[in-house]
């Protein structure tokens, strides 16, 4: 197994749960910091290696979702156009995506992966994380990232 790979998705995604748990900063800070943590995940996601054990997640509850989901409120915007499938040609009916919803969703899986990772199961975790990726939490981030881009490029001059 390449624990090097875990290890570093190990950092990141503490870095993004502790991010999402703690007090938002102004939402140009905030865009920035969503785009610059969901870039490194989603990079790092796909370098996991491709391993099987079977582990007990942590349980989140639906109070702690709530608070996060609340949260990423402070971010500059909360909804924005997407379409399920992309390779859906001709082009599928848009619909309302929730920005709140897709970083609460990212954090919930991270999480239970950390839960994981934390009682010393890091294979479990790798695989844990890695599944979550290509069944849930990647979609939410690759969605994420282009409505954060163009609000950046639209609104942003300095990234500073």
């Amino acid at each position: 197994m390449n624990s090097g790979a875990t290890e570093k998705f190990a950092v990141l995604a503490r870095s993004y749960c502790s991010w999402a748990e703690g007090t938002p900063e102004s939402p140009k800070q905030e865009a920035i910091r969503a785009l610059s943590l969901l870039t490194e995940l989603y990079g790092c996601a796909l370098t996991l290696p491709e391993v099987f054990e079977d582990g007990e997640v942590e349980t989140i509850s639906h109070e702690d979702y709530a608070l996060v989901l609340k949260r990423f409120g402070a971010l500059p915007f909360n909804f924005y156009a997407n379409c399920f499938d992309p390779l859906a040609v001709p082009v599928e009916q848009p619909v309302v995506a929730d920005l709140a919803d897709d970083l609460a969703d990212i954090w919930r899986d991270l999480k239970k992966g950390l839960s994981l990772f934390d009682a010393g199961h890091h294979v479990a975790a790798a695989w844990d994380w890695r599944f979550a990726f290509h069944t849930h939490w990647g979609r939410h981030a690759a969605a994420a990232l282009h409505p954060l881009h163009c609000w950046l490029a639209q609104n942003v001059g300095d990234l500073r």
